[in-house]
This record gives C-alpha cells, sequence and structure tokens, in this order.
C-alpha cells in the first residue's frame, strides 16, 4: 500500500533525461521493494535498477570500522594502541592517537581531501596513496589535541585502511571479501582500489555544471574513508547477514559502541555509524557524497526497517529522502525536510583601503600543503591562485578575508610588514604559509 507513495518520493528524480537514484526497502532482512529512478548512464541511456553498482562514498566508513572492530575483536589490533606502531612514518605527533580515535574522529587529523584541494588539486586525476599519506605526514600539528573533540576527518578512515592491510597483510578490499562480501553473498561489492578494473553495471557520477550535466571522470581510487562500489541488493544482503544473524552480535555490538571524548561527554557517532532518531524511534545511519555520488542507508531497528537510497546526482537527496521513505513505510506522519542549506551567516562589513590590499599581496609558501599561493591585486580587490584553487578574496576584518569557505588569517611582524598567513577549513585549521621575498 505504501509503495507509490514511498515512488513519490522519488519523484523528482524518476526521469529519462538526467541521472537518479536506486532506493531499497529492507524489513526483516528481506528486500522488500526495489526500483531505479534516472539514468545510471547519460552517455549510455542506461536505466538505473537495484544491480546498478554505486560508489557510495563514505557510507563505505561503516564497513571499514568493522574490518577493525572484528580485528580487535580477535586481538590482532588494540583499539587504545598508539597508530605509529603499525604507520611509524607519521610524525611526533601522531603518538598519542589511537585507532580508537580514528574510528571516532576524534584524533584531531587534518582532512586529506581538504588538504588536497587546499594545495591547489582536483580530484579528477588519481590521488596516490604515497602522496596522500605525505601530505597527512607534513603536517606540523592537528586540529585540536586528540581525544578533545569530535571533528569528521577522512584521513582516519584512509590510515585505518591502511592500518588493516599492515595488520593482516592483505589490502582491505581482500579482507573484507574474505570476511564480510564472500560470506554474505555480495557478489557485486568492492572496495574500487584499482580504478583501471571495470565493474560491471557500474553507474557515472554526474555533477549539473555551467547549465548541463558532465560526467565526473576521476581515476580516484583511495579506500577506507570511501571507494565502496555496491548494489542495492547487495547492501540488502548485508542488512541481512550482519544486522540479524546471532553469529554476529559481539561484533554489533562493538560497532555500535559510541565514542567519547576527554571530558566523558558521548558522542553520537560510533564505528562509521551515527545514531540518530525519527520521530522518536532510533536510528543508525551514514550517508556519502563525493565524486558525483551521494548515499545513505538507514536503520531503524525497533521496526526491523532500513531505507537504502543511492545516487548519482546531488539532486538526489538521498538522506532526506531516506528518512522521507522510512516515514511512509513505518506509517509515520510525513515531514518533508527542507533540502540542506547552511545556515545564513552573519556578513562582516569591512572596505580595506588601498595601502592594506598592497600590504597582502605577494606569494606565500607552505611547507605542509607544498604549495605557493599568489595573492595579486586588481581594481581595489585582491585574488588567490594554485593551481585550482581561485577566486576574489573578500575582507572580513583588518587582515582577515575569506576565500568561500576558507579563512585566511595574515600576520604581521610591525604594521605594514606581513609576513605570512594562517589558512583554515572546516575540516582543516591553522595551516601556516610564510611570505616568500618580492
Amino acid at each position: 500500500a505504501w509503495r507509490p507513495a514511498v515512488d513519490s518520493v522519488f519523484r523528482a528524480v524518476d526521469r529519462t533525461d538526467a541521472p537518479g537514484c536506486a532506493l531499497g526497502v529492507v524489513q526483516r532482512g528481506e528486500l522488500v521493494y526495489a526500483r531505479g529512478y534516472g539514468l545510471a548512464s547519460l552517455e549510455h541511456r542506461v536505466p538505473i535498477t537495484p544491480q546498478t553498482a554505486f560508489y557510495i562514498a563514505s557510507t563505505s566508513k561503516q564497513f571499514t570500522a568493522a574490518a577493525v572492530a572484528l580485528l580487535a575483536l580477535d586481538g590482532k589490533l588494540d583499539l587504545d594502541g598508539s597508530i605509529r606502531r603499525w604507520i611509524p612514518e607519521l610524525p611526533g605527533w601522531a603518538d598519542s592517537i589511537t585507532v580508537r580515535h580514528l574510528v571516532h574522529h576524534t584524533s584531531g587529523v587534518r582532512d586529506y581531501l581538504s588538504l588536497w584541494r587546499l594545495s591547489g588539486r582536483t580530484f579528477n586525476d588519481a590521488v596516490p596513496l604515497e602522496g596522500a599519506l605525505g601530505l597527512i605526514a607534513r603536517q606540523r600539528a592537528t586540529n585540536f589535541p586528540p581525544g578533545t573533540r569530535h571533528l569528521y576527518s577522512n584521513s582516519g578512515y584512509l590510515l585505518l585502511a591502511v592500518l588493516v592491510e599492515r595488520v593482516t597483510g592483505r589490502s582491505l578490499n581482500r579482507f573484507a571479501a574474505e570476511k564480510f562480501f564472500q560470506p554474505a553473498g555480495m557478489i557485486n561489492t568492492r572496495f574500487r582500489d584499482d580504478a583501471a578494473l571495470p565493474i560491471p553495471d557500474r553507474a557515472d557520477g554526474h555533477v549539473w555544471s555551467e547549465g548541463r550535466w558532465q560526467v565526473f571522470r576521476t581515476s580516484f581510487d583511495l579506500v577506507g574513508d570511501g571507494g565502496l562500489v555496491t548494489t542495492v541488493e547487495d547492501l540488502a544482503r548485508w542488512e541481512r547477514w550482519f544486522w540479524l544473524d546471532p553469529a554476529r552480535a559481539q561484533l554489533r555490538a562493538r560497532v555500535l559502541a559510541r565514542g567519547r571524548i576527554t571530558s566523558g561527554d558521548s558522542l553520537t557517532y560510533a564505528f562509521g555509524l551515527t545514531h540518530g532518531n525519527l520521530q522518536g524511534l532510533r536510528t543508525v545511519s551514514h550517508g556519502g557524497s563525493f565524486l558525483g555520488f551521494l548515499a545513505e542507508v538507514l536503520r531503524v531497528p525497533e521496526r526491523q526497517t532500513s531505507i537504502i537510497a543511492l545516487c548519482n546526482t546531488v539532486a538526489g537527496s538521498p538522506v532526506l529522502r531516506a528518512r522521507e521513505a522510512a516515514q511512509v513505510v513505518l506509517g509515520l506522519e510525513r515531514q518533508l525536510a527542507a533540502p540542506g542549506t547552511a545556515p545564513n551567516q552573519p556578513i562582516r562589513h569591512f572596505t580595506p583601503d588601498s595601502a592594506l590590499l598592497r600590504s597582502v599581496t605577494g606569494r606565500y609558501f607552505s611547507e605542509e600543503l607544498d604549495v605557493v599561493y599568489t595573492i595579486a591585486g586588481d581594481s581595489g580587490q585582491v585574488r588567490l591562485t594554485a593551481g585550482a584553487l581561485r577566486g576574489r578574496l573578500v575582507p572580513e576584518a583588518r587582515d582577515t578575508f575569506r576565500l568561500q569557505n576558507l579563512q585566511l588569517a595574515f600576520t604581521r611582524d610591525r604594521p605594514q610588514r606581513v609576513t605570512g598567513l594562517i589558512l583554515s577549513e572546516g575540516r582543516a585549521q591553522g595551516i601556516r604559509f610564510i611570505r616568500l621575498p618580492r
């Protein structure tokens, strides 16, 4: 009876000329409804089906975390041991970072995806593992003392993938295939750690740019923080095999354990899973968004119901649609959530004079990012250029400027002389640049 109403949730992406989503509704371990809406490939006009393979971005984290939890239960890994035992190439600040810190995003390690972008590079091309690890290792500090705060960082889960390989001698993909995917019958699921490997029935990721759809072309193949390619049907198999079988009760209890910070406060984040609620019902979920793909797996344990939404367009809004679909399936009051919009930030009005603008122009080097930022003046404005990262700097205060979500705070040793800048973004705080001689 609820099927037409569920279809209406996905009506906006149920098209024959645009990318869309795949839906799965799992109840008591059975896939009771599955459908595709939109196209898996605009290039080949292939429709989305429940067998379409999607890259599920950060929704992958629960599988990485489950692998780590399994190794801990088997006594092969100490969750409270320093990560430098296994990854000694990290600098001294990693001595006090434990495996558990990485799992719960309490490590303070700067997000490598943010760092990659801040270095002026893009994700259209491959990001070599050595390059990503080198970028993390070049950081001279963490965002905060390990354990004191929760701040989502993809670096933690990339490092967990490295850790799994070094503990077991097998790649994360091989280990997960042996322990999870094969026993669960997930025959179309893998961590995509080789971009050259063909994956049958794989959807393309799409972005809307310059008034048209474009395929997101990339050779990115790092895994751990993301990287899982799977289908609605395989994720339904996981729901039954992992979440219902009594044989996995101990592992389930481990992955559902919430993190804590040093103040003693409990987090909503567990092992690659987030605890939440839906109109008073407890939920366990995790979303993902990267490379033109978005995903959400939403569980309502008390009702033994899960909603799987995998999309190859940002317009898919799988987090919102999964919650709405769950309301329909569970007979709850249908409450529509507004599309995700950031709260309005107060606009700071500051008009710098020409002397101030001249004082901040120049070239700035960051050893941590291995990049030079060029800041040049033009018609009463200053612009930043660094590879693919470029744009006009908006003044917020005398020595504080913003470029989209980046904040640049210039440092001086005397009123007229700028010596450097400190760059901060949400997941990468306090990156230092020195000003180069003219």
